[in-house]
């Protein structure tokens, strides 16, 4: 009986911590893969149209041709080659992606950290102008800014951008609503620091691992919100190829007739949207000490 329950203790202390670390390691695995699936990506926009071998606007070839060894993606119905318009299209479409990312990521860190540090009239003023943006639906909202501004590339980089400032601002802000209460910052203002060095020096670094996770799961969105606008005729305008803007218009209209139009730009979204959520993951699982701790829960 004594070994019995000796038997059930020792499993019961070996088992969470080897499913913990096979749930490390999963997890570290997805953040490999999505690194790799967004580097390949990256390197595709950057050296791609290096080596392609035809103009993206190029029109010498017959029109739906199936895919094969000479068009390994196919022809669209103006007789471009649908390989070299995905490869362009990666440099455009994930440049609209990063940079949107990165205008958001900075205009609501530091919209969230004022609002958040000062409070008073100040946070009331910017929480009511966050409020108004955010009681649009998310597509109404950049449809309505997209007639407004007109297709552009540079458009739809403001567009994405000014339209995630407002959540990434009120995450931000609920961070440094509980970090400034924080004794270590009590302390930093009883020896005098300024309110400049305790926002660049202690609030505004506790922010960086928050504002991380959502630039990296947010690329996946900004890449979806651009193809969406591009669909609808809303975002990067012709004949420019773009993934979202070789779906849109009349091509639309051949998707049954060759479907490859559709696959294959849609496919890439597909894997910038997979690596970019599986990198944001990854990267929570790193600095999130409870998803670090899940597999020791059960201890």
């Amino acid at each position: 009986m004594r070994s019995a329950e000796m038997t059930l203790e020792m499993a019961g202390e070996i088992r969470p911590h080897h499913i913990g670390l096979i749930t490390h390691v999963r997890r570290r695995l997805m953040g490999v893969t999505g690194a790799a699936i967004l580097g390949f990506l990256i390197l595709t926009a950057v050296v791609g149209p290096f080596v392609v071998p035809y103009d993206p606007q190029s029109i010498e070839f017959s029109a739906f041709q199936k895919p094969g060894l000479e068009h390994p993606f196919g022809t669209d119905k103006l007789g471009r080659d649908v390989f070299t318009r995905v490869i362009y299209g990666a440099r455009i479409s994930l440049g609209i992606g990063i940079a949107a990312t990165l205008m958001a990521s900075i205009g609501g860190t530091l919209l969230g950290v004022v609002s958040a540090y000062f409070g008073g009239w100040v946070d009331y003023l910017i929480q009511r102008l966050v409020e108004v943006v955010m009681s649009f639906p998310a597509l109404i909202l950049l449809i309505i800014l997209s007639a407004a501004l007109g297709p552009s590339i540079r458009n739809v980089i403001l567009i994405l951008g000014i339209a995630a400032i407002p959540i990434m601002s009120r995450l931000v802000r609920s961070i440094v609503l509980s970090e400034k209460q924080q004794p270590y910052i009590e302390a930093a203002r009883s020896l005098g620091a300024s309110n400049r060095r305790i926002l660049f020096m202690h609030v505004l670094p506790s922010t960086l691992p928050l504002v991380g996770i959502l630039a990296s799961l947010s690329l996946g969105f900004m890449i979806l919100a651009e193809a969406a606008l591009s669909f609808l005729g809303l975002g990067v305008p012709v004949p420019n190829p773009s993934w979202g803007a070789d779906m849109s218009g009349n091509a639309r209209d051949y998707f049954q007739q060759a479907p490859w139009l559709a696959i294959f730009p849609g496919l890439a979204i597909s894997l910038t949207i997979l690596g970019a959520n599986l990198v944001g993951e990854a990267v929570r699982d790193i600095i999130d000490p409870f998803a670090q701790s899940w597999g020791r829960a059960g201890r």
